[in-house]
């Protein structure tokens, strides 16, 4: 669950996000991915973010991964590579943020 603590355009929500994907996912694994990245930065391009919101990214394995903001589904995504490629964002190599990694992960007090 993300918790928005301050007003977040969709362009720059989508932005920081997709930044993160290609951050920590490989040349190869992007190109196979296209497809469910485009359908995952649709979801978010009519939906202005704002402080209190909250994004909901949940692995569903039957289906993939399931958008909901504020309570109310989106869409989701298929495929399990797209879910780690996600997840990355906070947990891969080059995290968005090291210590939120780090207290993710229980190493670390946030």
């Amino acid at each position: 669950m993300i918790h928005l603590l301050y007003d977040v355009s969709s362009e720059r929500l989508k932005k920081v996000l997709i930044r993160g994907i290609v951050k920590n996912t490989s040349e190869d694994e992007l190109k196979c991915l296209q497809p469910q990245i485009k359908q995952f930065l649709r979801y978010f391009s009519r939906f202005e973010t704002k402080r209190g919101d909250e994004i909901a990214l949940d692995y569903l394995p039957d289906r993939g991964t399931r958008i909901r903001i504020n309570g109310r589904e989106k869409g989701v995504v298929p495929g399990s590579e797209f879910n780690r490629a996600l997840l990355r964002i906070w947990l891969g190599n080059k995290p968005a943020d090291d210590d939120l990694k780090a207290g993710l992960l229980g190493r670390k007090n946030l």
